[in-house]
């Protein structure tokens, strides 16, 4: 396998992800007229500026893949949410394929459907966590992941005092998240390297912790967010509206990564990732 990996971090905003309903429960809500909603048409508007500059950059790489005439070329949308080709949509067996499939029909009318407008490409869904092999071995031609890559496979430790880690956080759980998030990145992309096709590309966005040159502090987007709800949740707790597990039960499952840590599996001697042939590309 010789995929090829295009990383494009990007420090961006980041919004909480709802808990997983159980499916005897789960009922069908609309967003909202026009797709409002985390996985409508406003955060797609937000984002767009972040991937902008590098639009032209992807679309060479796509038309770069080997690919036979006649065949289909199959494109991997993970993490999806509800957003002659084959397009599959990959995204937790929790998530709200219905209002996917609303949007992808038209019955939602916001954002507009590419199934509306292109002949010859036909859509489908996966059920199955992107910590698991998702499609067939070599069958994937582009497969890419946009906001999804930082939610964690499962929680790394208990935050006793945030519902998140931060700056003042104990050692062992900041040493607790980056071993969970290092582990999971890597798990993603050797479940990648499975299912792309000789010479195929994954591009993979996510929010991002950076480097403050001003403080020398590691922080991340996220983190006006992170400290009022644990304002909020901590008043909460004092004030008797919900018990204490409450509060731990509140932590993200997540991980705002740094640069250094997505570029680790590529670089460190003896990764899995490489011996499988999957390289950075250049910028």
């Amino acid at each position: 396998m010789s995929a090829r990996f295009l990383s494009s971090t990007v420090n961006v905003s980041t919004s909480a992800k709802c808990s997983p309903t159980k499916a005897k429960e789960a009922v069908f809500v609309p967003f909202a007229e026009g797709g409002f909603g985390s996985s409508g048409a406003t955060p797609g508007k937000h984002h767009a500026g972040y991937i902008e500059p590098i639009h032209s950059k992807v679309f060479k790489l796509a038309l770069s893949i080997p690919f036979r005439k006649g065949s289909v070329f199959t494109i991997g949308d993970y993490g999806a949410a509800d957003a002659q080709f084959q397009v599959i949509h990959e995204d937790q067996g929790e998530n709200d394929f219905n209002s996917l499939f609303r949007r992808l029909t038209g019955i939602i009318p916001e954002p507009p459907s590419y199934l509306l407008t292109m002949d010859n490409v036909y859509a489908f869904a996966c059920g199955t966590d992107f910590y698991k092999q998702c499609v067939p071995s070599n069958s994937m031609h582009f497969i890419m992941c946009m906001m999804s890559v930082h939610w964690l496979s499962q929680l790394p430790t208990v935050y006793r005092d945030s519902i998140y880690v931060y700056y003042e956080s104990l050692k062992e759980e900041k040493v607790a998240l980056r071993r969970q998030a290092q582990a999971d990145w890597e798990k993603f992309l050797l479940m990648r390297s499975r299912e792309l096709r000789e010479g195929g590309v994954l591009f993979v966005g996510s929010p991002a912790a950076y480097m403050d040159q001003k403080t020398c502090r590691l922080r991340h987007y996220g983190e006006k967010l992170v400290t009022l709800m644990t304002d909020v949740w901590k008043s909460f707790t004092i004030s008797g509206k919900i018990a204490r597990h409450e509060f731990i039960n509140t932590n993200f499952p997540c991980c705002l990564r740094n640069t250094d840590q997505i570029r680790e599996p590529f670089e460190i001697e003896g990764s899995q990732v490489l011996a499988l042939g999957q390289h950075l590309l250049p910028k």
